[in-house]
């Protein structure tokens, strides 16, 4: 199974098929957020207290640290995690902070791989990204 890891602390953030993320919305509600840890598969599940709308902006943040997981993205309606696949492959793995947004991106040594309808949204970025490796 690939690991997530929170690029600052190094926390593993999925000890399931799901990655844990601590999320504040715009009117400062905080909640834990469940992603599928399967690239291109865009479920989320949050407790009924903690519904995001559709279009909704969300901070993403590590569970473990805190570490506001947009602070290295290449802009801010993306966050930014770390992935080790079954190979101990490094990646960088970023994704939409916009809730319905399908968008993910796959960065490995030098390479991109886009997941989601939505990834052509950044693709004025796209070349930036290979930077962040």
């Amino acid at each position: 199974m690939n690991k997530i890891i929170c690029p600052k602390c190094q926390a593993v953030l999925n000890p399931d098929n799901n990655i844990v993320l601590s999320a504040k919305k715009d009117d400062n509600k905080w909640g834990l957020v469940l992603l599928s840890s399967e690239l291109g598969n865009y479920t989320a599940l949050t407790h009924e207290d903690f519904v995001v709308k559709e279009g909704e902006f969300v901070e993403f943040h590590c569970p473990a640290c805190h570490y506001k997981l947009s602070t290295v993205a290449p802009d801010k309606n993306l966050a930014v995690f770390e992935m080790i696949d079954e190979e101990q492959v490094n990646s960088t793995i970023i994704i939409s902070a916009i809730a319905g947004e399908k968008c993910t991106y796959k960065i490995t040594e030098g390479s991109i791989e886009s997941h989601g309808k939505d990834s052509e949204k950044y693709k004025f970025i796209y070349q930036n990204l290979v930077d962040l490796v």
